[in-house]
């Protein structure tokens, strides 16, 4: 669908495993996905690309996309072709000061280690509320997108999730709430937008009329049009790049 809202952009897909319940789960850590995501960006462009970047990202991908930009930053000449190039970040539900309910999954997720079915992973200790470590990130993110006016745009949930019920089929209990609220979802200044969704449906279309795929492929197309100026300005040495 996105591709013919954008139909000159080559879209691409990173799959990670983050998975931390339930059989075939693993402790993951930010760090190394985000190292996973700018091996397979250099793998796919040539050194010397100047194509215009735009992200997308949904919940903890949204995390890995902090790390990832910031180590491309320090790491020009390992990853030469990336940072110079990243016009855009859209962010579906991204919990940059962490989320109220990481509590809840790290009682079920001790639950589980202890009977074998689950990890109390690194990136899940990582989302407790008002982490050091995320707003230390988001910090340095934020002071990096502005001085490489990078355009970012957030998109937070209107409607409650519950968690527990996602987790565990059957419960005979809820507990909904919202799993990234907007003071988390977003930040002082930045463009934000409330999406008619639980968070778990942010990303997710029932097709081309959808209401939420036609507001979010909106901004993405702003972005892509606004791209090629935002790379000329800064090729011809408008931004700080360091």
């Amino acid at each position: 669908m996105l591709a013919s809202k954008v139909p000159n952009a080559r879209i691409s897909v990173l799959n990670y495993r983050s998975q931390w319940f339930g059989f075939g789960s693993v402790d993951q850590r930010i760090e190394n996905v985000a190292d996973q995501l700018l091996h397979e960006l250099r793998r796919l462009r040539t050194a010397d690309s100047k194509i215009p970047i735009i992200f997308i990202c949904h919940c903890l991908g949204g995390i890995v996309l902090e790390q990832a930009l910031l180590t491309a930053r320090l790491r020009q000449n390992d990853y030469p072709s990336i940072f110079p190039s990243v016009a855009g970040c859209i962010f579906l539900g991204t919990p940059f000061h962490g989320t109220e309910t990481q509590s809840k999954a790290m009682v079920l997720a001790k639950m589980a280690e202890t009977i074998g079915m689950g990890y109390t992973s690194t990136m899940m200790k990582l989302l407790e509320k008002d982490s050091a470590t995320l707003l230390k990130m988001l910090d340095e993110f934020v002071r990096l997108c502005n001085d490489a006016q990078i355009r970012v745009f957030c998109f937070y949930e209107a409607l409650s999730s519950d968690i527990a019920s996602v987790l565990i089929k059957g419960l005979p209990f809820r507990t909904p709430e919202l799993v990234v609220d907007k003071d988390s979802a977003t930040y002082p200044g930045v463009d934000s937008l409330e999406l008619f969704s639980d968070h778990f449906q942010l990303n997710k279309y029932t097709g081309p009329k959808d209401e939420k795929f036609a507001i979010v492929s909106y901004e993405i197309k702003v972005t892509a049009q606004r791209a090629p100026g935002i790379i000329k300005a800064r090729q011809n040495g408008k931004f700080l790049l360091h």
